[in-house]
């Protein structure tokens, strides 16, 4: 066992796996970015690949790639080393079987041969396939999605895994086959085109199916089942994932047609909840990858609706936002179509901010003679993000509010409603120059900082950071942020007790260091580090009463004595 984890550590990059699940940003020798899991506003996840780990300030989680794999998939360690052995082509040792391994692959098998089973019927159905002409699915995008057939004939998958030795009862679990009153076995999926869905690392755990012909329903999602769970699945996000890393966005629509014709037509961030509305895990795997999405859901009432809600769920959770007007009964599907890929692109580039599109849709619905109309504005408008979007709107509909002719005396009555409708935060955040700036650290100003995370060594860094030794921009700020934070003297305990209360910036600054660090630190580095620092703000005051700033003997004698015990110090 040992040998196997020794062969897969050294040939697994701990960074290409976790940079599929988070979207990481390069930040001198490691990369940082949002915690994947917890609630993350701001990156604290930092990832060290010259020594194979990764950690948290914020929740504590830290550890080497097999216990990224375990906490994030909720897998024994046995499957993560499965899971990377088959990532970096190691075969394992042999040993006695799991019989928790051995159920999950044989559920893993009986859904690959599902999938093999509708392939196949697909390619012997000629109404599958002039269906799938119909749609513009041409035989490269069947390819691509792995759509499949399920023949109307009642039980022709069912007596094929039978055939291969897969329990039917384990089947009906995987929403394959389903029991009836006399207590055989009938098809799940029949007179279907069938829709694999793999999770986002690629593995097949569900199909959906969509009625060809006549019948209800139109849809079939499976059920969760051992392997599926809708609530932490979006479909098609095995292929976005790469892309929405790249480009930072996610674009949402509602079924599994919309999403191949969003990626048919360029657009590759595409994805899709599977009959049911957005849930939070789902928010939470969107942002992991993405910092903005787009909705893109249908133009009717219910889709309208859905969208609504997607926003305030994503909002809540720091994904910026942005909502597409389509016509009434359009869908990407449709509308790649009836316009070709351009169509489904202007359709995503005209999305318009949450406020803008529930003003839209009331102005759709209401006319402003109706008071109706002015109590949802000043609701619509009372839970707008900012000042500047109350500011034009107010402008906009001074001149529709009856009664009042007064544009001015108009707005100013459409800004006290809505102001008055607007509830008070629950604490006010004061913004201050605590901007860190861009200035990189000197190297031993960051090892002062470093020290601080170590109980050991803490004291003499702080001591370090009252005698104002730092000089660069981002070191001062650091240093100056800190003593304010700590006017009673540094905390004591580990670093991630205390690291998540500080500015935002100044954990920042503490991942970057961790993540650039090699070496590990010292009491004599320390001290190197401090005496380096005292020597050179002793040459700039130097320099500075010999430039005449300040002229004074006893004093410049004092610090060029105190210079030349610094570098006997050093030598």
């Amino acid at each position: 066992m040992s040998d196997d984890v020794e062969k897969v550590r050294s040939r697994i990059n701990i960074v290409n796996v976790i940079e599929r699940r988070v979207n990481l940003k390069k930040t001198g020798r490691g990369f940082t970015g949002l915690c994947p899991f917890h609630d993350d506003k701001n990156p604290s996840f930092s990832v060290n690949p010259s020594t194979g780990t990764y950690r948290c300030w914020s929740c504590g989680a830290k550890g080497d790639v097999f216990n990224f794999v375990m906490e994030l998939d909720r897998l024994t360690f046995r499957e993560a080393l499965e899971v990377l052995a088959a990532e970096a082509g190691v075969e394992l040792s042999r040993r006695p079987s799991d019989p928790e391994i051995a159920l999950r692959q044989r559920r893993q098998a009986a859904m690959n041969l599902a999938q093999e089973f509708f392939v196949d019927q697909f390619e012997r159905s000629d109404l599958a396939k002039s269906y799938c002409d119909g749609r513009g699915l041409d035989s490269s995008v069947r390819k691509e999605w792995g759509l499949g057939f399920g023949p109307p004939s009642g039980d022709l998958l069912a007596n094929h895994l039978k055939k291969a030795g897969y329990s039917l009862q384990e089947c009906q679990e995987l929403f394959l086959v389903e029991k009836d009153s006399s207590g055989g076995y009938f098809d799940r999926f029949r007179s279907r085109l069938v829709i694999p869905i793999l999770d986002e690392r690629g593995r097949l755990v569900a199909f959906g199916g969509r009625i060809i012909g006549d019948g209800i329903p139109k849809y079939i999602n499976s059920s969760d089942t051992p392997l599926f769970s809708k609530r932490r699945t979006l479909y098609g996000m095995n292929i976005a994932r790469s892309v929405m890393s790249e480009s930072g966005r996610c674009v949402l629509v509602e079924g599994f047609l919309d999403v191949i014709a969003c990626h048919r037509a360029g657009v590759k961030e595409a994805v899709a909840s599977l009959g049911t509305s957005l849930s939070e895990e789902h928010v939470a795997l969107i942002k992991r990858w993405a910092q903005e999405a787009v909705i893109l859901y249908d133009a009717d009432k219910a889709g309208q609706a859905a969208a609504d809600r997607a926003e305030k769920m994503l909002t809540a959770q720091g994904v910026k936002v942005k909502i597409a007007l389509m016509a009434d009964g359009q869908d990407p599907d449709t509308l790649l179509r009836s316009g070709g890929p351009d169509a489904v692109l202007a359709a995503v580039a005209s999305a318009v901010p949450p406020t803008e599109f529930r003003m839209e849709q009331l102005r759709q619905r209401m006319k402003p003679e109706h008071d109706e109309f002015w109590a949802e504005a000043f609701s619509i408008l009372a839970s707008a993000k900012s000042l500047l979007e109350i500011e034009r709107y107010s402008t906009e509909l001074a001149g529709l509010y009856p009664g009042i002719r007064d544009r001015v005396a108009a707005e100013k009555l459409i800004k006290r409603e809505v102001l008055r409708r607007r509830k008070a935060p629950a604490r006010a955040v004061v913004q201050t120059a605590t901007k860190v700036p861009k200035a990189a650290v000197h190297a031993s100003e960051g090892q002062v900082i470093r020290a601080l995370l170590m109980p050991e060594l803490r004291r003499a860094a702080f001591l370090a950071l009252q005698e104002d030794l730092f000089f660069t921009g981002q070191g001062v700020q650091v240093a100056s942020l800190l003593l304010a934070k700590w006017s009673d003297g540094p905390p004591s305990g580990a670093a991630n007790q205390w690291v998540p209360g500080l500015d935002p910036e100044v954990q920042d600054v503490f991942a970057m260091l961790e993540a650039k660090a090699i070496l590990s630190m010292s009491q004599e580095s320390l001290a190197d580090a401090i005496n380096w620092l005292k020597q050179k703000k002793a040459e700039r005051e130097l320099q500075r009463i010999k430039g005449g700033l300040g002229e004074d003997a006893s004093k410049l004698e004092i610090i060029q004595r105190s210079l030349e015990e610094l570098k006997n110090k050093k030598s």
